[in-house]
């Protein structure tokens, strides 16, 4: 099928002239989606480090509109089932998410702060009050400035295994009762770490 050049994003005349049931049973398809997955690894990445929608604000109207073409680019050729034209405009927006971070990174933009939570541990029998920050990932940990420990949820998720090899009934109360808190923990002896 003959390609109607497109005079804007929206313009229906040119995309209309496709198929507009779009079977996902092809072989194209499977080509396409494949040659897609790099391109959402990139966009996730980039979309959790900056905010959904947010890198597009933070550049100049230049690029935010050659970016935008070449989403629309890609759109269209994966509406035409157009294998070599998804992919080479795969590997386009692929350098244009870099680019947008790029140039926000130049204007002077830093990505979202990571989540993090702070625990506020009040005294228990002879153990004073105490601080934490948990965060997602380690990454996420260095950029934390607190005068408190900071842990990512991988190391809380390992103390809490290494928690229940020394004793062993805390599962099984965490199973019995879903919604029970630990309020307090005493030991005959300090422990091991």
């Amino acid at each position: 099928m003959s390609k109607i050049k497109r005079k804007s994003w929206d313009d229906v005349e040119a995309i209309g002239k496709h198929d507009p049931y779009i079977q996902r049973d092809r072989w194209e398809h499977s080509q396409i989606d494949g040659a897609l997955k790099p391109l959402d690894a990139v966009a996730t990445e980039l979309e959790i480090r900056w905010g959904r929608d947010r890198l597009l604000q933070l550049v100049a109207p230049e690029t935010a509109a050659k970016w935008q073409s070449a989403k629309d680019k890609l759109d269209a050729a994966i509406a035409y089932n157009d294998v070599a034209d998804a992919i080479k405009r795969i590997g386009i927006l692929i350098r244009g998410w870099r680019a947008l971070e790029s140039e926000a990174i130049s204007n002077g933009y830093k990505p979202c702060p990571p989540d993090v939570w702070i625990a506020n541990v009040g005294e228990e029998g002879k153990k004073p009050m105490a601080n934490y920050a948990i965060v997602k990932d380690s990454a996420d940990a260095s950029q934390i400035k607190e005068d408190f420990p900071v842990y990512s949820l991988v190391e809380v998720a390992r103390m809490i295994r290494f928690f229940n090899s020394s004793v062993a009934s805390a599962d099984n109360i965490k199973k019995i009762f879903p919604d029970s808190v630990v309020k307090s923990i005493t030991y005959n002896d300090d422990p091991p770490f």
